[in-house]
C-alpha cells in the first residue's frame, strides 16, 4: 500500500480514486478517463475542447466542478453552431443542477439576451437559471444556438457570461464505487488488464473490500450455528 495514497495538487487536496495524477501515481490508482495533470500547482482534467481546470471534487455525490477557458473561444470561432455541447461524454455526464448559457447566432436581438461581439458578427447570450435539462425558451427560426452548462452564482445576469463560464460547471461521474473499500481501510484501484475494480489491502488485493474474508467467515459461522445437529 502507499502508491495510491490521496495526493494534493495546488488548492485541491486529497485527490484519490477514481482520479489519479499522471507522473505521480501508477494508472491503476484511478479509473480510465480520470487522469489528472498537475501543472504548476493547477490540476487539469482532459476534456474534448481542452483541459478543464478542476475547481472542486465532491466525492460524496460523485461530481466535479470544472472551468474551461477554451469554451468561449470554441463557441465564438466555430461558424457552425451546435445544438448542445457534447463535451461531457462518458464517464461524465452534465449535472442537472447546472444552469445554462445560451449563445444565439441570430440576425436580430432576442428578448432577454445580451449582445456581444464575436469576430465579425454579434452573438446574443442568455443566462437561464432553470435546471439545465429543462426546455429552452422559444427563439426565432433563423437562430442557431450553442448551450453551455454553468453552475451559476447569486445575482448573475446574461452580461456576466464570461464570469459564469470561469466559475465553472458541474459534471457527475460514473465509476465503480469505492465506499466499501475505503471503509475497510483499503485503497481503491482499477485493474486495466482485466477491467475490474480492485481494493488494495495490506495483505493482498481484494475484489470489493479488505474485510471480505472476515465477512465470509462470519457468514459461514452463522450458517454453521443454524445447521441442525
Amino acid at each position: 500500500m502507499g502508491d495510491c495514497d490521496p495526493t494534493s495538487c495546488g488548492s485541491i487536496n486529497d485527490i484519490s480514486y477514481p482520479f489519479w495524477i499522471e507522473g505521480q501515481q501508477p494508472d491503476y490508482c484511478g479509473y480510465p478517463g480520470f487522469s489528472v495533470n498537475c501543472s504548476d500547482g493547477i490540476p487539469y482534467l482532459q476534456m474534448p475542447y481542452g483541459d478543464g481546470r478542476i475547481l472542486d471534487i465532491f466525492y460524496d455525490n460523485e461530481s466535479i466542478r470544472l472551468s474551461e477557458a477554451d469554451l468561449l473561444d470554441y463557441v465564438c470561432l466555430n461558424s457552425t453552431f451546435i445544438v448542445d455541447s457534447p463535451f461531457a461524454g462518458l464517464p461524465f455526464n452534465i449535472s442537472a443542477v447546472n444552469k445554462k448559457l445560451l449563445f444565439r447566432n441570430c440576425s436580430r436581438e432576442q428578448d432577454g439576451s445580451f449582445g456581444s461581439r464575436c469576430g465579425p458578427r454579434t452573438i446574443y447570450v442568455a443566462y437561464i437559471e432553470d435546471d439545465y435539462f429543462k426546455p429552452d425558451p422559444p427563439i426565432s427560426k433563423d437562430c442557431r444556438t450553442a448551450k453551455l452548462p454553468v453552475s451559476g452564482y447569486a445575482g448573475a445576469e446574461s452580461h456576466d457570461y464570461e464570469k459564469l463560464v470561469e466559475h465553472g460547471y458541474l459534471l457527475d461521474w460514473e465509476a465503480p464505487n469505492c465506499t466499501e473499500c475505503r471503509a475497510s481501510e483499503g485503497q481503491c484501484g482499477y485493474d486495466r488488464s482485466n477491467n475490474n475494480f480492485m481494493c488494495i489491502c495490506r495483505d493482498r488485493i481484494h475484489r470489493i473490500s479488505c474485510s471480505e474474508f472476515l465477512t465470509q467467515l462470519g457468514v459461514l459461522f452463522h450458517l454453521k450455528l443454524l445447521t441442525p445437529r
